[in-house]
């Protein structure tokens, strides 16, 4: 489930997208496209860990339990960053839903479970792809942030109002707190140590203190809070506010509101380049996948100013950012086909210039592109797909066995962005 917005202002918007990834279980195989290293179905979050040259993406699966026994509810797939082939399948909690490292320790923690009573977090160890530890975790985890300097992490539960604070190296939870209703995409700035919850319904966001884990502060923002992205250089908090189509700018030490600054669509995704100073945040003018315009925003990453605003692809769902290189890597899924229930065939990836906003290069990949995480030693971009345009997986019901279709599974494509 690619969970984004969770506030009553967007709640449609979510609908019309989940319904449309639920009606694509049933969709017609078909023997060619742009391609992609095969994944399980839904994926959901990608993140790369370059010490290890390994990519991890979190498969959310569409099973229905006890109905759908043999159908996927989720896993994650380790891919090699150097050559993007499949390493290996990992079985972690049903429906997981995002993914964070601890870089140091080499350890991913993946949060499982889509309702108020089921949920689970696995620790990974990167290097092997073998699960560490598995603990049960009430309250529907959705999102999950890692301290590395602490060696803490952070999960959201929705349905709880809570963040779970745990020790990566054990897995036992230290500190449980209750922030503000429905709190969801969190973000941490290690330099000043703090934490901060995006809480969607309250229109709030809960500031913890990151070697305790207790609400220090609680600062009123935008409407549905719905990313956020740190800057430790500047020592700035950025919020994406959905429901109003604005960003309010914090100060990271005591997350004192510095200022609001006004969007030209929706926020979709937003990515940080540390080296330039500079923020990027996609926005579309319609909700999640309706037919819309797409810009990228290049923000001051001090002040918060628009800088300047690029034409992208229609309905930009990710962005990533090459520091290294200085290149910007936007997905877009283009209009969502109402009457077919589905994005178009094919997906555009867009590579920018980060300082001058200009096009240097663009892809063509498989069915709804939406998140990106680059690897910046080898130039390499991971963009996962809502669903392969290859042969798909077998029918997992014996009900199904006799109909042409088939449960797609994702894909995902490796890009070389740095020629």
């Amino acid at each position: 489930m690619r969970r984004r917005y969770l506030g009553a202002g967007v709640v449609l918007a979510v609908a019309v997208a989940l319904a449309g990834v639920m009606a694509q279980g049933y969709q017609r195989a078909t023997t060619s496209g742009p391609g992609g290293v095969l994944v399980d179905q839904n994926p959901a979050a990608v993140v790369v860990d370059a010490a290890t040259r390994h990519v991890f993406v979190v498969n959310a699966g569409l099973c229905i339990r006890p109905v759908s026994m043999r159908d996927s509810c989720g896993s994650v797939s380790m891919l090699d960053t150097g050559r993007g082939t499949a390493l290996r399948t990992i079985t972690v909690g049903d429906h997981p839903q995002d993914i964070a490292l601890d870089a140091p320790l080499h350890r991913a923690v993946v949060v499982s479970g889509n309702t108020p009573t089921n949920g689970s977090v696995s620790l990974l160890d990167t290097v092997t792809g073998r699960v560490v530890r598995t603990l049960r975790l009430g309250g529907s985890p959705s999102f999950v942030v890692v301290d590395s300097r602490t060696h803490h992490a952070f999960i959201t539960s929705s349905f709880a109002n809570t963040v779970t604070m745990l020790d990566t190296r054990s897995g036992r939870v230290l500190h449980r707190a209750v922030v503000g209703q429905i709190p969801a995409r969190i973000g941490v700035d290690p330099a000043t140590g703090r934490v901060f919850v995006g809480n969607e319904q309250s229109n709030t966001v809960s500031v913890l203190d990151a070697r305790s884990g207790r609400v220090i502060r609680t600062v009123a923002v935008g409407l549905t809070p719905a990313m956020i992205a740190t800057d430790t250089r500047t020592a700035r908090v950025f919020v994406m506010n959905a429901g109003n189509q604005s960003l309010t700018v914090l100060n990271a030490v005591d997350g004192a509101p510095l200022g609001v600054v006004a969007l030209p669509g929706i926020p979709t995704a937003a990515a940080v380049d540390t080296g330039r100073g500079l923020l990027f945040v996609t926005t579309a003018t319609q909700p999640i996948g309706l037919r819309g315009n797409g810009h990228v925003c290049a923000l001051d990453a001090r002040t918060g100013a628009v800088l300047r605003t690029t034409a992208v692809g229609q309905n930009p769902e990710g962005v990533a950012v090459d520091t290294r290189t200085g290149r910007m890597v936007v997905t877009a899924t283009g209009p969502w086909d109402m009457r077919r229930q589905e994005y178009p065939d094919k997906g555009v990836v867009q590579v920018l210039d980060a300082r001058t906003g200009a096009l240097l290069q663009t892809h063509v990949v498989d069915v709804g592109p939406w998140f990106v995480a680059v690897d910046e030693q080898l130039g390499h971009a991971f963009v996962i797909n809502t669903r392969g345009t290859g042969p798909q997986s077998a029918p997992t019901e014996w009900w199904l066995a006799w109909a042409p279709y088939r449960f797609p599974r994702g894909t995902v494509s490796m890009l070389d962005i740095a020629h």
